[in-house]
């Protein structure tokens, strides 16, 4: 039975666990006019732009860290050990972790939407990254559809194929006129996994079983990784970006100004 094993498995949601509840982004085609402050409703698309700016610069930082902010390196992203939970359902019982885990690509995003209402005090961007690849080694031993030993004990890779994050900010403006977040929330969705496991065995001749394990395995690695970059990720990203804000006033990023 040929051990290297590749396929393709659907995609879910996964949603960060915030403060801040995750609404539905406006849409991409939606205009924002440029507009002068009045009062505290503004709605200037040189913010917006201003922030995308921002945040691009920020994927070259996560590769790089900044020292002086308290932002390391988060590309790669590096786990030493996932206690994975016991998988369990209808046709498949298997104990597995997974260490030495390498997260690349987190960087490799580009934000497809940015928009601060000044009306409701918010943020909403998006980012779309092509994939993220999370490399380690893995163990697990376990049954498929009850009688089936299957196993495994190896390197593996996965690649979260096509990944959509939608956030939503809670944001202020300061007394002397620097927009801050004060809050960040991200959700993320992926469409597929591209997997691979090297030395996973079992199942005799029922290789849908093995397939299903392999799959199950994939998903529960990344549905434990994800919020694992969440929490390292959101933090570094608002530092950054209020350390961006704070060298420029609101008025000066409406009226063109530069740091």
């Amino acid at each position: 039975m040929n051990n290297l094993l590749k396929l393709l498995v659907l995609g879910a949601v996964f949603a960060a666990v915030s403060s801040v509840e995750v609404r539905p982004h406006a849409a991409g085609s939606e205009q924002h006019e440029k507009t002068v402050r009045e009062g505290d409703a503004v709605r200037d698309e040189s913010v917006d732009n201003y922030i995308t700016m921002v945040l691009e610069n920020f994927a070259i930082a996560m590769r790089t860290g900044i020292p002086i902010l308290g932002i390391p390196i988060l590309d790669p992203f590096n786990i030493s050990k996932l206690d994975l939970p016991t998988i369990n359902t209808s046709m498949l019982r298997l104990e597995a972790n997974a260490s030495d885990l390498s997260v690349s690509d987190t960087s490799s995003y580009v934000p497809t939407y940015v928009h601060v209402d000044f009306e409701t005090n918010a943020m909403y961007l998006n980012l779309h990254f092509l994939d993220i690849r999370v490399d380690g080694d893995y163990w697990c031993d376990g049954m498929a559809a009850v009688i089936f030993p299957v196993f495994g004990d190896g390197f593996f890779y996965i690649n979260i194929m096509s990944i959509d994050s939608s956030g939503l900010g809670a944001v202020i403006i300061t007394e002397d006129d620097h927009l801050q977040i004060t809050e960040l929330s991200l959700e993320l969705a992926y469409d597929r996994l591209e997997i691979y496991f090297d030395n996973f065995l079992g199942g005799g001749d029922f290789g849908e079983e093995v397939n299903q394990a392999i799959s199950v395995l994939a998903d529960t690695i990344v549905q434990e990784i994800l919020p694992l970059l969440n929490t390292a990720i959101i933090p570094a990203l608002v530092v950054y970006i209020n350390d961006a804000l704070m060298q420029i006033t609101i008025s000066d990023i409406i009226g063109g100004g530069s740091v």
